[in-house]
């Protein structure tokens, strides 16, 4: 017999994830489908790989042995370097031969990899505000409730400080991670001359991160 779903999502980015929270909330249990490019086997590396980095030359990986890591100066172009890398390249893989886009002054970047360019997620996360979304039918206090399901089901760090405002409210976010000792004296100098950069407009802070910094629902820190 086949089964009926009430609800088909195409993708499991954070669009479509985000959208298949959404139906559950309304007691509608969506089916997720995804295909695509898959990430190039990397056999050697079976731990975290900041960890992996510590004792092991990445070259390879990050540049490449024909240096195709540096796509943006070999094509002229402006990318995320995360994307050009040899380990990242298959996340926009054949996008522009599957989907070319006529673009002028900016540079669109498509994905057919499964989960899309959530394969190369850096984990930053951030509200839009009014000013953002000043041209769009929703204003960012419409979305304020949703922003607000999505921080207690992701488990997002940061804190209240200068980047507040570009990033919104603090509410429901836990603990930030410490910073490196070079980052920690870096902002220990920001805040002795605070009042000084923020008025030539530099700001810093605690960014709004997808990592968790301590065990949260049900999912271990890390």
């Amino acid at each position: 017999m086949t089964k009926l779903h009430e609800l088909i999502i195409v993708g499991s980015g954070p669009a479509g994830v985000g959208a298949a929270m959404g139906a559950i909330g309304h007691r509608i249990k969506p089916l997720v489908l995804d295909v695509g490019n898959e990430p190039p086997p990397h056999d050697d590396i079976d731990e975290n790989f900041y960890e992996y980095r510590k004792r092991h030359s990445v070259h390879e990986l990050m540049m490449g042995q024909r240096h195709e890591g540096i796509y943006n100066i070999l094509n002229r172009t402006t990318m995320s370097p995360k994307l050009t890398s040899p380990m990242m390249q298959y996340v926009i893989e054949e996008a522009d031969n599957l989907s070319p886009l006529r673009q002028d002054g900016f540079k669109a970047v498509q994905s057919f990899a499964k989960g899309g360019l959530a394969s190369a997620w850096g984990a930053g996360l951030f509200r839009y505000n009014d000013r953002e979304l000043a041209s769009m039918p929703v204003s960012a206090t419409e979305l304020e409730p949703y922003y607000d399901a999505l921080t207690r089901e992701i488990g997002i760090i940061g804190r209240e400080d200068d980047l507040t405002p570009y990033f919104g409210t603090d509410r429901d976010l836990l603990e930030p991670l410490n910073f490196s000792r070079k980052s920690g004296k870096l902002y220990r100098r920001y805040l002795k001359k605070r009042k000084s950069l923020n008025k030539k407009g530099i700001y810093m802070g605690f960014p709004r991160l997808g990592v968790l910094s301590r065990d949260y629902n049900g999912r271990s820190a890390g």
